[in-house]
């Protein structure tokens, strides 16, 4: 959804360098990532990636989109690194494969599943109701990973 919404102000070789940034972003933050615990690095990450999604949605400055991409990067490399450390504490290491096959089917699931779900959300409401729908699964992680557990 968002190349489409960039596309509107940017060529389609300057949306992929814009990527390509964002990219870089996500690899940093995800190594200086993996110094701290990974619940609360998960934790953090729910903020940037929300914040930095429903802001390049929501905005049609250039401008804008490069600071909020810059953001939701940040959050994208906290959340990988978090998510990793997390099954790695979950899961003794002779099912390490098997909790990581199920993980990359449940990915997939989502990648399915959401643009059916964007698409029309956006269609009919506005893009401003697509980051609510990101705001709420955020929030809704946020509470999960509150919970005391072993990560």
């Amino acid at each position: 959804m968002l190349p489409l919404h960039f596309g509107t102000r940017l060529h389609q070789s300057q949306i992929g360098v814009l990527y390509a940034a964002t990219s870089v972003l996500v690899v940093v933050a995800g190594a200086v990532a993996a110094r701290w615990r990974p619940r609360r690095v998960m934790l953090g990450s729910t903020v940037p990636v929300a914040v930095g999604f429903a802001v390049a949605g929501a905005s049609s400055a250039v401008p804008l989109w490069i600071a909020a991409l810059a953001v939701a990067g940040v959050g994208i490399g906290l959340a990988n690194t978090g998510a990793t450390g997390i099954l790695l504490d979950a899961v003794p290491a002779q099912r390490i494969v098997t909790a990581m096959v199920l993980w990359s089917q449940i990915g997939i699931l989502g990648y399915l599943v959401a643009p059916l779900l964007g698409g029309p959300t956006a269609d009919a409401f506005g893009y401003g109701a697509v980051a609510a729908v990101v705001a709420l699964t955020a929030a809704a992680l946020a509470v999960m990973l509150s919970r005391p557990g072993r990560a």
